[in-house]
């Protein structure tokens, strides 16, 4: 029998968070009883967007990742990087490599893989049609090559809103660790607009 949940959707969150808490048996339910992860994004569109502050802390659980060559390569050729060290193990011996490594913003792709952002904003009820990208950093703290395995887990580290409510901020970071040591991190900001708030503020 075909799962009445999204198959498609490799998270179980728990909504909301609870400390300690790192995955639950099945998606958080949205109003109505309906599971979240298959809601469609227009049935939340005219709701407020409340980032309720218990949210803060939700950790995903750690999923390991290998970084594939044939994925690298085609992560450079949907950047346009030509640099041949990042898929020629040859090119890059010469550089003074000692494997291929992945670009600087490869790490975003991992993310895919694991726990993405629309993923976590499903989690929180917010309607992705009103999500933007607003801001993304990426730490190395050594060197990431491929075919090397890592883990990836993400945090809900921090949210606030400007324009009185009209706009909500959220936070999130990713830890990236090679046989148990912290080798990278990210930290993304996302902006989602509240289209009730703007509207009255604008009233």
């Amino acid at each position: 029998m075909r799962s009445r949940y999204c198959p498609r959707l490799q998270w179980r969150p728990v909504h909301p968070p609870v400390a300690g808490a790192q995955s639950a048996d099945r998606p958080a339910a949205g109003p109505g009883g309906r599971d979240l992860a298959c809601t469609r994004a227009s049935a939340w569109t005219k709701l407020p967007i409340m980032i309720d502050s218990a949210h803060i802390g939700f950790t995903t659980a750690p999923t390991s990742v290998t970084i594939d060559a044939w994925r690298v390569k085609l992560f450079c050729q949907a950047i346009g990087e030509t640099d041949p060290v990042y898929w020629d193990a040859s090119a890059a011996a010469d550089a003074g490599y000692a494997a291929c490594p992945v670009p600087p913003t490869f790490l975003k792709a991992i993310e895919t893989d694991h726990f993405n952002s629309a993923q976590l904003m499903e989690q929180l009820g917010v309607p992705l049609r009103s999500v933007l990208h607003a801001a993304q950093r990426f730490d190395y703290l050594a060197p990431l090559h491929v075919d090397e395995r890592i883990e990836v887990s993400r945090r809900i580290t921090d949210s606030y809103d400007k324009r009185d409510g009209a706009l909500s901020f959220i936070v999130i970071d990713t830890q990236y660790l090679r046989d148990g040591v912290t080798i990278g991190t990210s930290r993304q900001t996302i902006v989602a607009r509240n289209s009730i708030a703007a509207e009255a503020s604008a009233a």
